[in-house]
């Protein structure tokens, strides 16, 4: 009869150093494991990684009554990952030319019109019955093209009674028929006397007073003020007052009522017929400097 066999296990100082050894180099590992761990990246989806897992073999020797310290486990890991490359093609890119106009757009400026200023200071004539443009022309030391220019005309076309700018006024010869036939109409000059001297208020400003009468109606009556160089430098119209006319007004600029030299009346009939007065050249204290 076998004898029965018993495994006795005693506890003594020795083998307690021994496990708490064991169980130091077991968290020891565990540790180490865990610091040195290695994440490999996420293989691409034509990549067929072979991994083996790490297998760790471990040889315990339980410590016996006569052995010392007992040795250290052994682990042995094993880590063999394949990965197989895979060909990635390449992106080709085609560079198209845009085409660019560089031409430089030209303008060209239209031409400004030439505003016509009317001859303010010649002389003005008053168109009577059977008047044109060539005649008035020839008989005021003009030309066609001269009196369009001075008065802005578009035509040639003029009207009784339209005042025309001419620089110089036409003389005008009156005709005299024989008193013997009473049917005939003799055209009577206007008689002009001075009411007044000229009188003045400095720098510019000139006033002035006449006489006009006319068997056939005086229609109206102007003064043109003429300076030391016989230029033209102011055309005043005349008011009537019981037979006299009287009018008023400023020089042209830079003229000043020192430089006047003479003025002469204008007056125009009911028949549209114009006569001239002589030249005065009175004029009250306040109009010599």
């Amino acid at each position: 009869m076998d004898r029965e066999k018993k495994f006795c296990f005693c506890i003594t100082r020795r083998r307690v150093i021994s496990a708490v050894i064991l169980v130091a180099s077991v968290l020891n590992l565990i540790i180490v494991g865990a610091a040195f761990d290695v994440t490999f990246p996420e293989a691409a989806p034509t990549a067929t990684p072979s991994q083996t897992p790490d297998v760790i073999t471990m040889t315990f020797s339980p410590a016996t009554a006569t052995q010392g310290i007992p040795p250290p486990m052994t682990a042995t890991p094993s880590n063999t990952p394949t990965q197989t490359a895979t060909d990635t093609p390449t992106t080709t890119y085609t560079l198209t030319a845009t085409l660019t106009d560089t031409s430089t757009p030209t303008n060209t400026p239209s031409p400004t019109p030439t505003q016509c200023v009317p001859q303010y200071y010649w002389p003005v004539y008053v168109v009577k019955r059977g008047d044109n443009l060539s005649a008035l022309a020839a008989a005021t030391g003009s030309s066609v093209a001269g009196l369009m220019r001075a008065n802005c005309l578009l035509g040639t076309q003029i009207n009784i009674g339209q005042k025309l700018y001419v620089p110089h006024l036409p003389i005008i010869t009156p005709t005299s028929t024989p008193t013997s036939t009473p049917t005939t109409f003799v055209d009577t000059l206007t008689d002009f006397s001075l009411y007044g001297a000229m009188d003045c208020d400095p720098p510019d400003y000139v006033s002035f007073s006449i006489f006009a009468d006319d068997p056939e109606g005086v229609f109206s009556v102007m003064v043109q003020v003429y300076s030391n160089q016989n230029v033209l430098i102011a055309q005043i119209d005349m008011a009537s007052a019981r037979g006299i006319y009287i009018g008023s007004g400023p020089l042209i600029k830079p003229y000043t009522v020192y430089e006047v030299g003479y003025y002469q009346f204008q007056a125009t009939d009911g028949f549209n017929n114009t006569t001239f007065s002589t030249s005065y050249s009175e004029r009250s204290q306040s109009c010599i400097g």
